[in-house]
Order: structure tokens, then sequence, then C-alpha cells
């Protein structure tokens, strides 16, 4: 099990994130990727694997991951509903990944 990632973070999309730690890149969904920033970061990660593969959900504070992870059951619904809603209101650009323009 992964309790949390520490590196850079490389790559920020509308729904996730990407973490290099020693040259390997961790590919983590998080509900609120405008909260993240690049560079050295520490986050916090729900592991999940499932029959279809492994997926690793990311949060900024442990505290956020505990109230989550409390609530696994929804965790998956929670995160694709803010994603579905950030994809809504930020359209193709989103503002926080291209700052000045």
């Amino acid at each position: 099990m992964i309790s949390y990632l520490n590196g850079d973070i490389v790559d920020i999309s509308l729904d996730s994130i990407v973490v290099d730690c020693n040259g390997v890149g961790y590919h983590v969904y998080v509900g609120k990727p405008q909260d993240f920033s690049y560079g050295k970061s520490l986050v916090y990660i729900y592991y999940q694997q499932k029959e279809d593969g492994v997926f690793l959900y990311g949060f900024k504070t442990k505290k956020e991951k505990e109230r989550i992870v409390y609530v696994a059951g929804d965790l998956l619904a929670l995160v694709v509903d803010t994603v579905e809603s950030n994809k809504r209101h930020l359209g193709a650009k989103p503002a926080w990944l291209f700052p000045g323009y």
C-alpha cells in the first residue's frame, strides 16, 4: 500500500497530476488539481486495486485523506463528480494551468 508520495509534480491536468519520485512518474487522480502546483510536494495517497487496474487518488492533507477514506465506498463517485464539475466550469484551458493568459 502507498501512504504518500514525496516528489515533484511535473504535470497537472483536469482530473489528475503526475508526481515524479526518483524517476518514476505516478499518475494520481485528484478532485481539485488547482490546489496543487508544480515542483516539490507531498501528496497523500488512497490506493485502490480492482480487477481492471490500480488507481491512486491524491489529497493535499492527511486530514482530507482520512475524511475520504472513512467513506471509501463513495470515494470514486466524489472524485468523478468533482472532475466533471471542474471540466464544465473551467473549459478547455483552465486558468490555474495557464497563469497570466
